[in-house]
């Protein structure tokens, strides 16, 4: 019977996709097989999702046969993929970055929960702004309201800016979760969602937005000295919205495992490592 490893690599492989260390596991492939190219597309899926190389992974789960990847509309997925890369983070126990990422996914996530909850049509409303950089290169640089789609009849956007801003709304500001939380707050009806958003909103104004600023040490007596809270609990949270937002597809949750599985398993196939 083929071994899959050599038992003096085994641990090292089993520690490396343990810790989602891919790069690593990439870069110790020539010594540990003769054929390192049949592994390699699988360590490429996994870095992928956790880079939010959205194109790529694309790319790869249809070669590989992970077709439900791509089932999901791209928002959907981008969240999905990056709530991995968040999880690392909290994982290692790098909460400085874990803090200072959580802005950045929450207007997809507020975009996906309000999509759920009332307005399944919010997306007709953005428009993506590509501008030219100084040498006439075009790039994309955010998402803003369509002013002519918003002002053109009384849908839930128009009525929160008339509320909140009066006659005198910018429309060069991009899509924040500022706005998104106004129309949570204005047109929910789940007092569940907005109790879960409000917290987390706490969370980027006492802990996010002064870690993204200055240097600071970010641990869990600092987190707990600023708000009462354990970073579990912050992370509970996040995966709260997640729910809310009806990312539920536990494929995509468990993937790691099955391309952790996949490789060993090419391991095996491919007679395990040079001797």
């Amino acid at each position: 019977m083929t071994q899959a490893i050599d038992p003096k690599y085994q641990l090292l492989v089993d520690h490396l996709l343990e810790q989602k260390d891919y790069p690593s596991l990439q870069r110790i492939l020539p010594s540990l097989t003769e054929n390192p190219e049949k592994l390699t597309p699988f360590i490429e899926l996994a870095w992928a999702i956790l880079t939010i190389d959205l194109d790529q992974v694309e790319l790869l789960a249809a070669k590989l046969n992970y077709p439900f990847l791509n089932k999901p509309k791209r928002i959907q997925r981008k969240v999905y993929f990056y709530s991995h890369y968040l999880e690392l983070q909290y994982q290692r126990q790098e909460f400085a970055d874990y803090f200072r990422a959580l802005t950045p996914v929450m207007v997809d996530i507020l975009r996906l929960i309000i999509e759920q909850d009332f307005m399944p049509d919010l997306n007709h409303y953005l428009i993506p702004v590509i501008k030219n950089t100084s040498q006439g290169v075009p790039l994309y640089r955010g998402l803003q309201w369509f002013e002519q789609k918003v002002e053109a009849d009384n849908n839930y956007i128009h009525q929160t800016f008339k509320k909140h801003y009066g006659d005198h709304f910018n429309y060069d500001y991009y899509v924040s979760s500022s706005h998104l939380l106004k129309l949570i707050e204005d047109h929910s009806s789940n007092a569940l969602i907005k109790e879960k958003v409000g917290q987390m909103r706490l969370i980027e104004k006492y802990l996010r937005n002064i870690i993204a600023h200055e240097v600071v040490c970010v641990d869990q007596a600092w987190v707990k000295q600023r708000m009462n809270l354990e970073i579990s609990q912050v992370h509970e949270l996040y995966q709260e919205l997640i729910a809310l937002a009806g990312l539920a597809n536990q494929q995509i949750w468990q993937v790691f495992d099955q391309i952790n599985q996949d490789i060993q398993q090419t391991f095996i196939v491919n007679q395990g490592v040079k001797k």
